[in-house]
């Protein structure tokens, strides 16, 4: 089975975190670099902070919140399996555009919409 691995690094902040979401085919690991929020994925909470991994399984209903006033800083790294019918990191990777926080909300607004 052929994968994309995508690389996004990103700031965020309170209020702008995407509601509870499935990628299909889609492993996501997100390394924090600054901040802290509580991830849920699936039944389980998981709070993070510096230097702290969460992985989050494709398939499973998954969101964060945000601890932290301010910024939160994070590298994610996704990966997708070919038959994978939307694939956000290479789909962000493949515009051409350096990847920005402007990039990652406007996706963040698409799951909101849908």
């Amino acid at each position: 089975m052929d994968r994309d691995i995508a690389f996004i690094e990103f700031a965020t902040e309170r209020g702008k975190e995407p509601p509870s979401h499935v990628h299909e085919g889609e492993d996501e690991v997100f390394y924090v670099l600054s901040g802290e929020l509580t991830f849920i994925c699936g039944e389980n909470a998981i709070d993070a902070g510096p230097n702290d991994f969460v992985f989050l399984p494709a398939n499973v209903p998954h969101a964060y919140t945000v601890k932290t006033d301010g910024l939160v800083h994070l590298l994610v790294v996704t990966i997708t399996r070919e038959q994978d019918g939307r694939r956000v990191g290479k789909e962000i990777e493949e515009t051409g555009e350096r990847v920005t926080r402007d990039t990652v909300l406007r996706y963040v607004d698409e799951l909101r919409s849908r």
